[in-house]
């Protein structure tokens, strides 16, 4: 499972060579989501991975989606 520990990200040198888990925070940011979007404080830090992993960028499905029903209708 993740760690609940919050990570100190004041000091990156410390991840110097190593792999570093984004922060739900920056995950949300990266997925579109708006920058008042934040998680009721009573989910875990696991449960909010998850949740964002199975988030889709709306951003994203909608110009796949314009671009098929181009290819589409210029058939």
């Amino acid at each position: 499972p993740i760690a609940d520990a919050p990570i100190n990200r004041s000091d990156m040198v410390q991840y110097s060579r190593r792999l570093r888990r984004f922060a739900p925070e920056e995950l949300l940011k990266l997925f579109g989501f708006p920058e008042t979007f934040s998680f009721p404080s009573n989910i875990s830090l696991e449960h909010q991975y998850k949740l964002i992993g199975n988030s889709v960028n709306v951003i994203v499905v909608s110009r796949v989606a314009e671009e098929l029903l181009s290819a589409w209708c210029s058939k």
